[in-house]
C-alpha cells in the first residue's frame, strides 16, 4: 500500500514502524495535504481553475480535518488557504494520518523522551559555474573573450564544492603561445554560482546539473493561448 513520506525518522534512527510502537508517546508533527489533481481543470479558464482549485484544497483539508486525531492543533497556511495541520499526538495515532490520497508528507518535529541524533555528512553532487578570461600578453583594447564553464563535483556544501575547485581553476591559467608568438592563458575570474543538484546519482539518460532563472521582455510570438489553440 503507497504511503505519504514520513519526513526525519532518521533524524531519531526510527523507521516508521518503530515510531508506530511508541504508542502513547507524544510525537509533535507537520502534516500537509496533497495536491489535487489539476489536469481536469484544464478545460476551464484562469478564474474558474482558480476556484474550482481552492474547492478542492478546502475539500482535503476538511477530510485531513475530520481524521486529526486530536482537537488541539494549528493550521499550515491561513484560514482561506491552508495547506495542513500541525500539532502533537499520540505516536500509534499517525496509522490514522497514513492516506497517500489525502496527505502528501508527515514531518517528524519532536519526539518526547527522544534527542535528535547528529546528522551524518554526507558528499553530494554539486554543479560549480565559473567564469574564464582568455587573456592575451599586452593586450589594451578591444574585447576579451570569457569562457563560461560549469564543473560538477562531489562535496559536503556550497562553500566546500567552491573550495575543492579554486586549485584546479586557478592551476588552469598555465601560460602557451599562439600562433604569433604571444603568451595566452585562460585565466579564473570568478565563481558566478553554485548549483545543489539534488542527486545522489548522475543518471546517463539525463540528469540536470545547473538551472538559473532570467527574464525576458514579452513579445507577441513568445504568447502561448493554450484554450484558443484547443478550439482550432
Amino acid at each position: 500500500m503507497s504511503r505519504p513520506a514520513v519526513m526525519r525518522l532518521d533524524d531519531y534512527g526510527l523507521t516508521l514502524k518503530e515510531l508506530l510502537a511508541l504508542k502513547d508517546r507524544l510525537i509533535k508533527i507537520r502534516v500537509h495535504i496533497c495536491y489535487a489533481d489539476r489536469k481536469p481543470l484544464f478545460q476551464y479558464p484562469p478564474d474558474v481553475r482558480k476556484k474550482k482549485l481552492r474547492d478542492l484544497e478546502n475539500e482535503l483539508f476538511g477530510k485531513l480535518m475530520e481524521i486529526w486525531p486530536v482537537k488541539d492543533y494549528e493550521i499550515i497556511g491561513t484560514k482561506n488557504k491552508p495547506s495542513g495541520l500541525s500539532g502533537k499526538i499520540k505516536a500509534e495515532d499517525l496509522k490514522k494520518l497514513l492516506n497517500k490520497n489525502l496527505v502528501d508528507s508527515i514531518w517528524i518535529e519532536e519526539i518526547d523522551g527522544l534527542k535528535k541524533q547528529k546528522p551524518k555528512k554526507e558528499e553530494l553532487w554539486f554543479a560549480v559555474k565559473a567564469n574564464f578570461v582568455i587573456q592575451i600578453e599586452g593586450q589594451c583594447r578591444g574585447y576579451q573573450d570569457i569562457e563560461e564553464r560549469i564543473v560538477i563535483v562531489r562535496a559536503y556544501d556550497c562553500n566546500d564544492a567552491k573550495k575543492r575547485l579554486l586549485k584546479s581553476f586557478k592551476d588552469y591559467d598555465e601560460p602557451y603561445l599562439n600562433k604569433y608568438g604571444e603568451m595566452v592563458r585562460w585565466h579564473f575570474d570568478e565563481v558566478v554560482d553554485v548549483y545543489e543538484m539534488n542527486e545522489d546519482t548522475i543518471d546517463p539518460k539525463g540528469t540536470e546539473v545547473f538551472s538559473q532563472f532570467k527574464r525576458r521582455r514579452m513579445k507577441p510570438e513568445y504568447e502561448w493561448h493554450p484554450l484558443k489553440e484547443s478550439k482550432n
